[in-house]
């Protein structure tokens, strides 16, 4: 890796895509935020639009390198990283065939509490406390159609 390099760190959040540039050292250069939308819909149903998700990191990327006048040829490694638990079907063309389903859908919270009555419990980073499998185990657990 080149002394001169640059890192590019995305970060694809729930709220948008926070973009940093540091030098390969860790000191920051510049960042970014781009903003997506984020489709809430009823009986508990939240999802994204992948193809935001791209415009997002096309956008963000762009005006972090404009603003910091990084060469994009100096650019050494990029890390990516993102929302917790999403689900995005895709076809054998490898496009999104729906938008993402993201961590806080609660569409399958019924379903969860109708399988996970009987199973054990998970312990709790306190003291062993022991706590039982809630909803949000199953926000990501949808019905196929």
């Amino acid at each position: 890796m080149r002394a001169d390099g640059y890192l590019l760190a995305l970060d694809l959040g729930t709220s948008g895509l926070k973009v940093v540039v540091t030098t390969v050292r860790g000191e920051i250069v510049g960042a970014a935020v781009e903003r997506y939308p984020l489709h809430l819909l009823g009986g508990g149903g939240v999802e994204q639009d992948p193809a935001d998700w791209w415009d997002a990191i096309v956008r963000g990327t762009r005006r972090v390198l404009a603003e910091t006048w990084v060469d994009p040829g100096l650019v050494a490694g990029v890390a990516c990283g993102s929302q917790w638990s999403g689900t995005v079907p895709v076809g054998s063309d490898g496009r999104p065939l729906m938008r993402a389903i993201i961590w806080m859908d609660s569409r399958g919270a019924g379903a969860v509490r109708r399988v996970t009555p009987g199973l054990p419990g998970r312990a709790g980073l306190r003291g062993g406390q022991v706590g039982r499998l809630g909803p949000a185990y199953g926000r990501c657990a949808q019905p196929v159609r």
